[in-house]
């Protein structure tokens, strides 16, 4: 550091002022000046606001850095040179070289570069890129090792525009998770999605189970398979046939992998006479998940607003589908989870709010303080609570207002302060002149 000290309030500021696209260049070389600290000078230098004059001298110092995990960030940047990509590109350490492939903003003549090199997370960073040419994923898709092909060909699935028997060579890859992006991504023809159906590999028929390029007249036979969740991969399909839906659930919920009931158990979709089987059932875990089901019945909720479970009780305090009444009621829950799983529910209205706002347990007021749906004219007592996290816990709300920020700007605890420095609403006159003062 240089001249006075510097606090941490100012450090923290000057982090949310160097992310602004609307920030002076000449604030940008102040903070730069003052504050020694690699991160912060590299946020400063990624703004386009920042002299590229500044940026270049720099980056072209931290390029020649003896510190590995220095060029690493560095080769990450977005507005880093092609002069000092192609250094770095050269670089000894693999994981440098790995970042530079990986980097979205990597110039296309550099891309085939990295083809041959050595190191598998190098090649494989480079497929991931996502603004690699198809030209280079195509002979990436090609390569000795099955993490490498896997990731050129997820790439390759995100552009609509590929098509080609190129595709065959991926459903048929002697590697499963080569495969399982073949049957997830691709628009496939019916030779083979034959294919895919038919492979040993339940991964591999789940992911197929998913694609929304193929119609569910050619997924109609998966409804046979034995696998549980190839079934529940169906069911998240927009097409799926409504007549099919209870049969499917059934054979789900007889599962014994317990997530998978859970699941099964919370889905929407889930037919009401299997909620209101395994929500009167004997099995806890069975009746917690049912009570997150936002389908359902207004008897149910009731009924475990009245669990001796806790648990219970808790989920179906967070369930947007809880009619008012009962949340009402679980607002006074003598469990602490329960009542702040109310102060989540966006479903909550004034009255709710009013029973949670002088919570004896500041975990509820904080839950309470970033519901969107708190009423407004909560927010000013809510800034005045005795606890910080609640006070700073408002500015996450989506319905702040500024008057609320510049007053927790003025809060008596810095990292109140400092994250009311991080508003959107703040203007940057503001936070500029802040800034200036501590420097």
């Amino acid at each position: 550091m240089s001249g006075k000290e510097v606090s941490s309030e100012a450090i923290d500021l000057s982090n949310t002022v160097a992310l602004r696209p609307d920030v002076e260049p000449e604030l940008l070389e102040l903070i730069f000046s003052r504050i020694e600290d690699d991160e912060l000078k590299f946020s400063i230098c990624e703004n386009a606001a920042c002299p590229a004059s500044l940026r270049k001298s720099y980056y072209d110092l931290q390029a020649k850095s003896e510190n590995e995990e220095t060029r690493i960030m560095l080769a990450s940047a977005e507005l880093l040179d092609e002069g000092n990509q192609e250094l770095l590109a050269r670089d000894n350490s693999d994981e440098v070289r790995a970042a530079v492939a990986k980097n979205k903003y990597l110039v296309l003549s550099l891309m085939p570069k990295f083809l041959a090199d050595k190191n598998v997370d190098v090649r494989r960073d480079l497929a991931a890129n996502p603004n690699c040419s198809q030209e280079v994923l195509l002979m990436l898709a090609k390569d000795s090792a099955a993490e490498v092909r896997k990731s050129a060909i997820e790439n390759l699935g995100v552009s609509k525009n590929f098509h080609g028997a190129d595709i065959n060579q991926f459903v048929t890859d002697p590697e499963v998770s080569v495969r399982c992006v073949a049957a997830k991504s691709f628009q496939l023809d019916s030779d083979n999605i034959k294919i895919l159906l038919a492979d040993k590999s339940a991964e591999v028929r789940i992911e197929l189970a998913k694609n929304p390029n193929i119609q569910w007249d050619n997924l109609g036979s998966l409804l046979k398979d034995k696998n549980q969740l190839v079934l529940e991969s169906l069911l998240e399909r927009a097409d799926f046939p409504s007549e099919n839906t209870l049969d499917v659930f059934q054979k789900i919920v007889k599962t014994k992998d317990n997530f998978l009931r859970w699941r099964a158990l919370e889905n929407a979709k889930c037919p009401a006479e299997i909620l209101q089987e395994f929500g009167n059932g004997k099995e806890e875990s069975n009746r917690a998940a049912v009570a997150c089901n936002v389908s359902i019945s207004e008897a149910l909720a009731r009924q475990f607003a009245k669990e001796k479970s806790a648990k219970v009780r808790e989920n179906i305090g967070g369930n947007i589908a809880c009619p008012p009444d009962i949340l009402l009621q679980l607002a006074k829950d003598q469990d602490e989870d329960v009542r702040q799983a109310v102060a989540y529910n966006p479903a909550i209205n004034n009255d709710i709010a009013l029973e949670l706002i002088g919570d004896e347990e500041r975990n509820v007021r904080w839950g309470l303080s970033k519901n969107e749906n708190t009423p407004l004219g909560l927010l000013p007592q809510i800034i005045n609570d005795s606890a910080p996290v609640v006070r700073q816990g408002v500015l996450r709300n989506p319905n702040i207002t500024i008057d609320v920020v510049y007053k927790l700007t003025e809060d008596s605890v810095e990292s109140v302060r400092c994250a009311a420095y991080r508003s959107a609403l703040l203007p940057m006159k503001f936070l500029a002149e802040r800034l200036r003062s501590f420097l």
